[in-house]
């Protein structure tokens, strides 16, 4: 009976063995491989769309963006003593901006 422990035993050690040797295949050269095709495969594709510099709002839509930025600026640059109430006032009037 002892035998077929050892014999167990042994076996179940060698899977492990083989088990964390596969595993560090896996990790070393198939993930490897993945991730290079996939660095390929995104690179080709952005090669191949052009960037295109975003639409510049003009008009009134502008106008907005621009008060919504500088209040956004002031509210960064506050320093948190006021940031809760300026954007409570912001909720506030968001109807009348929209207009």
């Amino acid at each position: 009976m002892a035998v077929v422990d050892e014999t167990a035993f042994v076996m179940l050690i060698t899977g492990l063995w083989a088990l964390a040797a596969y595993a560090l295949y896996l990790r070393v050269f198939v993930v490897r491989r993945l991730r290079r095709r996939v660095d390929q495969l995104v690179d080709q594709r952005l090669a191949a769309t052009p960037v295109q510099p975003p639409a510049l709002a003009d008009g009134a839509e502008g106008e907005k963006i621009n008060r919504r930025l500088a209040v956004l600026e002031r509210i960064v640059t506050d320093g948190g003593l006021h940031t809760a109430a300026q954007i409570e006032a912001l909720r506030d009037r968001e109807p009348e901006l929209t207009r």
